[in-house]
Order: structure tokens, then sequence, then C-alpha cells
């Protein structure tokens, strides 16, 4: 049997992308007590209340804002343990007249007499970054977190991330498990699918320490190891994934806490989408390189040895999944447009003279038990998923979710590339 090099790729990326999600999925079952555990965790009571401050680092966002700040006054935490400060970072539109309406009302409220609110003004675009880098220096806080001023916060979830900070001293950055809010188009509801598994994996992560971003809705920082990591770090423009390998890399602690709901607006259109999923790959793939000494190093134990690997294969897969997608779907679709060209067109005829013969021996049996065995073993994982993150994966139907193994990744894989060629003519990228 004569394999073309398409072909052994397409083997080779089988083998390794079974390994990794059998691996994900043993992993689970050596942690379900555990996870089960950390799902019937009841509410903390604690008796002591550290101080944190919440940095809201805003652009443009007069239309999401509100939501944003009011869910965060709603906190179920000491108010007077409280500090919000957004960061305007010269917004064009009227994100500024917006926040100062809602801090004048606000401080007319007796209920929130005690939060700690207020704007500060950047006279120029710093980027969000530098917005963070300017509410840590008027922070005098022992906690520090942010949010993206198009997310929200569930009540409780302030108070399950302090505990977990309170109860691990080691611990330098917990995470939240985010949910897309409220998707209605089919891109929308494959990011929410797509979400609820990376969340999933993500709790896995911080069992072998190799959770590589801190999400920019809503991770808690332990404020001396910020101070230690330093300043948050825009170059790359994913300061969330490059704060995250620095703390790494300085072998700090980070874990994702079960209870921490955020739900963030997803991108609603592919122009929107693109744009964002390219300046997190091409971030992705400069942090990784500026980071290349952590790769296949001990020294870093499973982040090294295990979850940079991961990364690099991932983005490898891309480049098979789509000369995979030209090989296999878009080459025959051509030869039958080319053939109906030299007959002009005579659909007619060619059905007509259209055979048709199957024969099982035919099937590459192993080629297609490998791919139901991977699709089974997927499906499995996003049902665990929904389990663990208290969601149904079908809440907002489930027409949807077999386009998504399937035309979801080819769009990721087209994106992947699109970075990747981006770097290579240093195209500059704004927030």
């Amino acid at each position: 049997m004569n394999i073309t090099i398409i072909q052994g790729l397409v083997w080779a990326s089988y083998f390794i992308s079974l390994f990794f999600l059998v691996y994900w999925l043993l992993f689970f079952l050596e942690k379900k007590d555990h996870l089960v555990l950390e799902l019937n965790k009841k509410k903390p009571k604690l008796k002591y209340f550290p101080t944190v401050t919440i940095a809201v680092p805003a652009f443009n966002e007069d239309k999401h804002i509100l939501k944003t700040l009011n869910s965060l006054i709603q906190l179920e935490y000491p108010k007077d343990r409280l500090e919000i400060i957004i960061v305007n970072d010269c917004s064009t539109d009227n994100t500024k007249n917006v926040v100062s309406r809602f801090i004048r009302n606000i401080k007319k409220q007796e209920k929130y007499k005690d939060i700690s609110i207020r704007l500060i003004n950047h006279k120029v675009n710093k980027g969000k970054a530098e917005a963070l880098n300017t509410a840590i220096k008027n922070s005098k806080a022992e906690f520090f977190s942010c949010i993206d001023a198009d997310s929200y916060i569930e009540k409780e979830a302030l108070l399950y991330m302090i505990d977990d900070m309170l109860n691990d001293s080691k611990l330098a950055i917990v995470t939240p498990v985010m949910k897309v809010d409220a998707p209605k188009n089919w891109l929308q509801k494959f990011q929410r699918v797509e979400y609820m598994s990376a969340m999933f994996v993500s709790r896995l992560m911080g069992y072998i320490d190799s959770i590589y971003v801190a999400p920019g809705p809503f991770s808690v920082y332990r404020m001396s190891a910020l101070k230690k990591l330093g300043k948050f770090d825009g170059r790359r423009n994913i300061e969330d994934q490059e704060i995250a390998w620095r703390a790494q890399k300085h072998h700090f602690k980070i874990r994702q806490c079960s209870h921490a709901f955020v739900k963030t607006i997803a991108p609603n259109t592919f122009k929107e989408f693109a744009r964002q999923r390219t300046r997190w790959y091409r971030g992705a793939m400069m942090t990784i390189y500026d980071y290349k000494s952590l790769a296949f190093n001990k020294k870093y134990g499973d982040f090294g040895m295990f979850q940079i690997p991961l990364m690099i294969f991932s983005y490898l897969i891309s480049f098979i999944a789509l000369l995979a997608f030209g090989y296999y779907v878009l080459k025959p679709i051509y030869k039958q447009i080319y053939n109906l060209f030299l007959v002009k067109f005579d659909i007619m005829t060619q059905l007509k003279n259209m055979t048709f013969s199957f024969n099982i021996l035919d099937l590459e049996v192993m080629q297609l038990l490998m791919i139901y065995t991977a699709l089974l073993i997927t499906i499995l994982m996003l049902y665990l998923a929904s389990r663990h993150t208290n969601d149904k994966v079908r809440r907002y139907g489930s027409i949807y979710i077999i386009p998504y193994f399937f035309i979801y990744y080819i769009l990721i894989s087209i994106l992947v590339i699109k970075s990747f060629f981006e770097i290579l003519i240093r195209k500059k990228q704004k927030w």
C-alpha cells in the first residue's frame, strides 16, 4: 500500500491526538473523586476578608460596561473591602461619560456607600496591559483582579476564589470558569462548546501545574506574587497568557476555581471572531518563542514536558488539517467541477454515465476506527465538561453540535495559519 506524505501526516496526527485525548480521559478518571468534592463544596464562610482591587480596563465599551460594573457591585463580599478601578484607555466613544454617570449614581445609594470606585482616564491609548498596570499602581490591596468590560461575574465567585487563596498560601493566581453569554448564532454557539471543553481541561491542567493562561475575565492574583512577577506585558497583546507563562517560569502555583463562573460576550460575526483569534494565536506563538527555554525542560515539570509540546502540536495539526481537507475534500470537488467543465456542464450526461460500486474491503478500517474512537472520546469529554462546568451542551439547541466538530476546526486552522503568516510579515496589531 502506497502512502503519500499527506496520508502519513494525517496518520501521525491521529495517533498523537488520540494519545492526548486518552491521557486527559484517564487523568479525569484518576481525579474524579476530588473533582466531585470540589463541585459539591459548600459556600465558604470566611473569618477574614482581605482587601481586593478589581480593575476594569476599557476601550470603547460604552455598550457593555454598565452590565459589567453592576455585576461587580453586587458581589457577595464586604463592600468596604472592595476597590473598583475603571481605567478608560482613551476611548473614542461615550465610555468616559457612561462610567462617570454610573459612579455618581452609585455614591448616592446607601447600600453602596462603602465601595471605593473610581475612574482613571489615560490621555493616550496605551493598551490593555498598561491599563492594568495603572490600576496596580493605584492599589494597596492584598489581592488584585481584573475583568474585561464585556464580561459579567456571578455573585459568589469572588468569595470562592478568595477562599481558595486563603486555604493555600502557595497559590499565586486563581482562574475562573468562563462561559459564553446568551449565544444567538452558530458562531457563538460553537464558541460556547469550545469554552466549555477548554474550561474542563483547564481544571485538569491545574492538577499538574500546567495552566498556561489567566483569563482576562476575572482571574485573581495574590498581590505579593504579582509584584514579584512584575508588570503586565502587552507586547504580544495577550497579557493574560504571558503573565501565566511568567508565573510558570518562576514556579508559581495557578489553579482554577470550580465555582467562579463568569460570562463573556463572544464575537458574533466572523470578522470580529477572526480578529480576536488572530490576536490570540499570534500572541501564543510569540509567547512560545519567548519562553522556548521552558519547552522540553524537566525543570518546569509537566508544563515544560507536556503542556508546551501539546500547544506546539496543536498549531502544527492546523497545517495538517488544512492539507488533509484540501486533499480529501477540495481535490475531489475540483476534479468533479473540472470534469463538468470538459463536458460543458452537461450534468444530465454525467449523471447517466455515473456508476456506483461499494465494497466494504475498500474502506480503510484502521483509519475509520481511529477517527470514530477520537470522535467518541471527544464527545465523552464534552459531556464530562458540561457536567463539571454546570452547563448543558444542548441548552441552546443541538443541531449545531455536529458541524462544530468539522466546520469550526477548519475555521480555527485557517486562522492559525493566517496568524503564522502575519508573524512572518511582521504585521502590526492593536488592542
